[in-house]
């Protein structure tokens, strides 16, 4: 499949999700949810690994597979947190720090943000249209409506939620080195609950889902209370993007080498990942320095 339709899928998404939330003057909790809905529709509509046992021949739906769910909620819960983070919350952290004079102000106006909603429908359709020709598979019309009623309750939370205007939790934020530790762990013990290492977990699909439940609800809540207190600074929003960004680089190794195997250039070509990922950081954090008072 071509690197463009992709590049819409993925790029417009968070692009969207961002300028609409930024003009609605709302900040991460409504992304967060509208992140959530992308998720659903990616991966429920667009791609459907969420019903297709068959998507990649990987056998991602066996472990945890519920019949009368005709999915593996531990199958979905991972994957829908993988998009709601890393796939667009994280890129969406890292880009306003790294532009911070518009860090909430929409970057587009009217007609870019337009050909940004253009380009992304655009690119969920040719990959969709894709993956339909690939594996013959489309989500039966209960699955389809299923996912564009949760799609549609999360547009609505994300349009209902709004900054509280109370005063602020009591107690002191953490620190951006202990918020970014926090993320860390948290992610680490959600991603490898999916087994990264293919070692094979002998514990009942319950144990898993409950793990990753506590890791996820553990990160979501903290920072989610963590960000309502006194000493919360954009310092802490780029710290938990780091941290989460930092297990998606070493899980990448993990993954890639337990499904094509150990390769030169697959390892060549995730170097480059990281590489390229550790510099946007680098630059954030160094736009971050450069802001703070002398």
């Amino acid at each position: 499949m071509s690197v463009l339709p992709l590049i819409l899928l993925y790029g417009g998404g968070a692009l969207v999700i961002r300028e609409v939330t930024r003009r609605l003057g709302r900040g991460y909790p409504t992304m967060a949810l509208f992140a959530v809905g992308y998720a659903l529709l990616e991966e429920g509509i667009v791609l459907g690994t969420l019903f297709n046992p068959e998507y990649l021949n990987l056998g991602l739906l066996e472990y945890g597979w519920i019949p009368a769910l005709g999915t593996s909620p531990v199958w979905s819960g991972y994957v829908l947190t993988i998009h709601t983070v890393w796939s667009m919350l994280v890129p969406i952290v890292l880009t306003e720090q790294l532009f911070r004079t518009r860090a909430h102000r929409p970057l587009l106006r009217t007609p870019g943000t337009v050909a940004a909603v253009l380009g992304f429908l655009l690119g969920a359709a040719v990959v969709g249209i894709g993956n339909y020709v690939t594996y013959g598979f489309f989500p039966s019309t209960v699955q389809g409506v299923g996912v564009l009623a949760l799609i549609g309750a999360t547009v609505v939370a994300g349009l209902l939620l709004r900054p509280s205007a109370g005063p602020g939790l009591p107690g002191s934020a953490l620190s951006p080195r202990s918020t970014a530790l926090l993320t860390a762990i948290c992610s680490a013990l959600f991603v490898f609950s999916q087994d990264p290492v293919g070692i094979g977990w002998s514990v009942p699909p319950a144990v898993t889902r409950a793990v990753m439940a506590v890791a996820a609800a553990t990160e979501a809540v903290s920072i989610g209370l963590l960000a309502r207190r006194e000493g919360w600074t954009e310092r802490h929003s780029l710290a938990a993007a780091t941290g989460a960004m930092v297990t998606y680089c070493w899980n990448g190794f993990l993954v890639q080498f337990s499904i094509h195997g150990f390769t030169a250039a697959g390892l060549a070509a995730q170097l480059v990942f990281v590489a390229l990922a550790l510099a946007l950081l680098i630059g954030a954090w160094r736009r971050q320095a450069a802001a703070r008072p002398a």
